[in-house]
């Protein structure tokens, strides 16, 4: 087999880069909301293959490269979306943005082929543990340099199995993801390997028992927890599915803000007195005017005094600073009188979608017309008036593990993510970022309450398990109690 795929190989360089590239392309099914998991071992399996038979150092980076094409570009084609909502100006940069970010993550995959054929003997065990540790170290580098992007990281195809994901909690996404590289790509280091038969068997035994014993760990968590609730805290999750291309429209915006404040209102009549409720609103779901207006705040306060008692109101806010003519986009949090208790600044910004890199050296504000916003200060707790506290995150911030580093300054303590993934459309996009922000709380041991405007709206307890998910595209409301954090969890 392996003669005549060298024969097919063999002279033609185009030929490597194809077949990576279909490969790369191929392993996105192992991603949200495919959850094809088996693709990912033959896709990685036959990088494994093509990257052991290339002559040559170059020809293994570019055999690298081409299957870093087809897996960032397949799993991230729908990151231009944004640029094709309605009335966009910018759409003739969606062909440079497709490419774009595909062209500059490849490279990760590249320098990891290219230093395993230059430093490895890639038929031997030695050389395959090797490959392991360099394509390991690319993808934690790639969710760290030049401000990170973590996303669609390999661990992530697990999404759907929560046995296998809740070793994360021993470290983070990235354990998981250099056990899978090390599963996935077992197969094809056993097809090629010249190492004794063996050493074969010890490496898919080693595979096998691996994948085996992290099951049976995850049983067992999830089966000696079962998912705690708070006595005396309630959230309501209000999805109110306005289109991106609407959203901002002058005649549309007072709408938009009355709407979700008779939301609110017909939400909370429902309930009944006894619990402290907090009610929570997706990314920029209210204009600026509502932090200066009087009257903006008098209906808020409206809003949330038809319950009897205790209730708070955090809103994803697009914030203006007119001291400082700066744009912020935050979470802010509402007491019952619409008095602002607490402002969280989201600081890990979008490069080029939030804020231009080095705009302080060549603006480019004048040509794309966007100045971007201000970052914020930082992570977060925010310590509320009863025994609750809550870390902040918004959208793009809670792809990265370390996103929610807070202390628990209450005996209550949750993970809040607003967003607004309406910029995407029916894509593969707010799937996959639903799908990764659920092991932030598996992480954390600690609840998520995540809001999006148009969906994914969900509720993970501490061990990942969805209490309450949404649909894409649907107006909806979610009342439920709080998940307890993992405190008082046995680990088998």
């Amino acid at each position: 087999m392996i003669k005549y795929l060298e024969k097919i190989l063999d002279g033609k360089k185009y030929r490597f880069a194809i077949f990576a590239f279909i490969f790369g392309a191929f392993s996105t099914y192992a991603l949200a909301p495919f959850h094809l998991t088996f693709t990912l071992f033959i896709g990685l399996s036959a990088l494994y293959l093509l990257l052991t038979m290339s002559s040559t150092n170059f020809r293994a980076a570019m055999t690298g490269y081409c299957f870093g094409l087809g897996y960032f570009g397949f799993g991230l084609s729908w990151i231009a979306n944004a640029l094709l909502v309605e009335g966009n100006e910018y759409a003739w940069l969606w062909p440079i943005a497709v490419a774009g970010l595909p062209l500059g993550l490849s490279f990760f995959t590249a320098f990891a082929c290219y230093l395993s054929k230059k430093m490895l003997n890639l038929r031997h065990v030695s050389g395959y543990i090797g490959f392991i540790l360099f394509m390991f170290s690319s993808e934690i580098l790639r969710g760290y340099i030049f401000t990170g992007f973590p996303w669609n990281l390999f661990g992530y195809i697990w999404a759907e199995n929560l046995e296998i994901i809740q070793i994360v909690h021993l470290w983070n996404i990235y354990l998981l993801t250099g056990l899978t590289l090390f599963w996935c790509s077992a197969p094809g280091f056993v097809i090629i390997s010249e190492n004794k038969t063996r050493y074969k068997i010890i490496i898919i035994c080693l595979a096998f028992i691996s994948f085996s014993g992290n099951y049976i760990y995850g049983l067992q968590r999830l089966a000696q927890n079962p998912t705690q609730y708070s006595e005396n805290v309630k959230f309501i999750l209000i999805q109110p599915n306005i289109k991106q291309s609407e959203k901002w429209k002058s005649d549309k915006i007072l709408d938009h803000f009355s709407n979700q404040l008779a939301t609110i209102s017909k939400s909370l009549l429902q309930e009944k007195d006894g619990h402290d409720i907090y009610v929570v609103l997706p990314e920029t779901a209210f204009p600026p005017f509502v932090m200066e207006h009087p009257k903006a705040k008098e209906s808020i306060a409206n809003s949330l005094s038809v319950y009897q008692g205790n209730v708070f109101l955090i809103a994803g806010v697009l914030r203006y600073k007119k001291e400082e003519n700066s744009y912020f986009n935050s979470i802010v949090m509402f007491g019952k009188n619409a008095e602002i208790i607490d402002i969280y600044d989201k600081h890990h910004l979008v490069p080029f979608g939030e804020y231009i890199p080095f705009d302080n050296i060549f603006s480019i504000a004048p040509i794309v017309g966007f100045s971007g916003f201000k970052a914020g200060l930082g992570p977060k707790t925010v310590k509320t008036r009863s025994d609750f506290s809550y870390i902040p995150a918004i959208c793009y911030e809670a792809i990265f593990p370390r996103s929610f580093s807070g202390k628990n300054n209450a005996g209550q303590l949750a993970m809040v993510n607003v967003t607004n993934d309406a910029w995407y459309g029916e894509s593969a996009g707010p799937y996959q970022h639903s799908a990764q922000v659920k092991f932030r709380a598996i992480e954390q041991n600690t609840p998520l309450i995540r809001v999006a405007n148009t969906g994914i709206t969900a509720l993970y307890d501490p061990f990942g398990r969805a209490l309450k998910v949404t649909d894409m595209h649907e107006d909806v409301v979610i009342s439920h109690l709080l998940p307890l954090p993992n405190k008082r969890a046995s680990n088998p």
